[in-house]
């Protein structure tokens, strides 16, 4: 069956921006394919999508902030290395919407970290 080829059973993902809509539903999908998932979000209360992965048997923590503070990175991985091991799977999710092109964006607005 083709759905053996994407068992990821012993893997560990990190999936930003994974609170609510696509990264949720990506880290959903790669939970109940097997991986042990590091759930992040920019609010407290994005929580809901950590819980939805251990429900599956697979490990998981939620951790908060905004990706415009450079001290998120390294908590971000610290958190997936220490209990898993490793970060065999990277999404990046985490995301903004400005309804213009990059390239004409005010160097403020790449800094905020609310929409």
């Amino acid at each position: 069956m083709i759905l053996e080829a994407f068992q990821l059973k012993g893997k560990n993902a990190l999936v930003t921006g994974s609170s609510r809509g696509l990264g949720a539903a990506i880290a959903i999908a790669l939970a109940e394919a097997g991986a042990n998932v590091g759930c992040h979000g920019r609010s407290a209360d994005g929580k809901a999508t950590s819980e939805t992965v251990r429900q599956t048997g697979r490990k998981s923590f939620y951790l908060a902030g905004g990706m415009t503070v450079a001290d998120l990175y390294p908590a971000l991985i610290g958190k997936t290395v220490e209990p898993c091991g490793s970060i065999d799977s990277l999404v990046n999710n985490a995301g903004r919407i400005r309804r213009a092109p990059a390239a004409e964006y005010p160097l403020n607005y790449w800094m905020k970290s609310s929409a």
